[in-house]
């Protein structure tokens, strides 16, 4: 570590500061959620980048805003509680995964195409539900950049269910899925299911997103589920060394956010979504270095 600092003069680690930090409940919480989110959406990003659907964060994002909205809206009018109010938003947001999967499997949209569609109407619907709501615009617009948001424990439930489920998308079926999306004739062919597959996947990534916009924001969640896996992409071609480097970026990331957050009085989302951006660029620097061709290979290895 000699040359580190120079480079970095003004960069201490504090081993003891960061045993209080990770000793302490209120820190335990939120980095838990933080690694199960980077978990879960780097698991997928590298189905989402083969898929072409990178816009699916934010266009879930503004999906989760206006189904936020049209609840706070109506729901609490007609009697429902909070967890109410959180089950329409849900299922408000699932039925915009299921329409952008039907519109990009119609055939009429790309993958990004649709969710632009979605994302525009959602914005919209949004701004019009939120004009004149000053308490609800405050409440929704802390979840784009995931400020001062609380984990609690239901949340890493929640977080650790979709982990799980991404998990078991990945790694039981990551094949058909794989063969699915370059060649949809020639899964059918082998007895899957082409129109399961992609509905499937389009369901999982929403939930997914959904849980994580709820505890991480739009950003945070969109940066995790596009990036490690854009990074995997330049380093290998074989698919299960992909999303196994998509994973272990994500995770390398939110441990390099917490010593900059121990370092410097810093403990905020947008510190994760730096490192996560950083170690992209890293990558394409390593890369590049080592004279590496890192555009996208012309196929993928699914045979690890």
């Amino acid at each position: 570590m000699d040359w580190f600092s120079p480079v970095f003069p003004d960069f201490k680690f504090d081993w003891d500061s960061a045993a209080a930090i990770l000793n302490h409940p209120f820190f335990q919480e939120p980095l838990l959620g933080l690694l199960l989110a980077a978990f879960s959406c780097s698991m997928l990003s590298v189905f989402v980048i083969m898929q072409r659907a990178v816009f699916a964060g934010p266009g879930t994002g503004c999906s989760f805003l206006a189904g936020l909205a049209f609840s706070y809206q109506f729901i609490p009018g007609l009697g429902g509680t909070e967890a109410m109010v959180w089950a329409v938003a849900g299922v408000f947001v699932l039925g915009m995964g299921w329409l952008t999967a039907f519109l990009n499997r119609s055939g009429w949209f790309t993958p990004d195409g649709a969710i632009g569609i979605i994302l525009l109407g959602c914005l919209l619907l949004w701004f019009a539900l939120s004009m004149g709501q000053e308490e609800t615009s405050r409440v929704l617009i802390r979840y784009i950049f995931g400020e001062s948001l609380e984990i609690t424990v239901l949340d890493l439930g929640f977080l650790a269910g979709t982990a799980l489920l991404a998990s078991g998308l990945t790694f039981f079926g990551y094949k058909a899925l794989y063969i699915f999306l370059f060649d949809s004739p020639f899964a059918g062919a082998l007895g899957f299911s082409p129109s399961r597959i992609h509905y499937l996947f389009f369901l999982i990534l929403t939930l997914t997103l959904f849980i994580t916009i709820k505890t991480a924001g739009i950003f945070l969640a969109s940066a995790f589920l596009v990036l490690p896996g854009a990074s995997a992409r330049l380093m290998t071609s074989r698919l299960t060394r992909m999303v196994l480097l998509s994973i272990f970026l994500a995770l390398i990331s939110v441990l390099g956010g917490l010593a900059l957050a121990v370092t410097y009085p810093v403990f905020s989302r947008p510190v994760f979504i730096v490192m996560v951006q950083l170690m992209f660029f890293l990558v394409i620097l390593l890369c590049s270095m080592l004279k590496r061709n890192f555009s996208a290979p012309d196929h993928l290895d699914v045979a690890g």
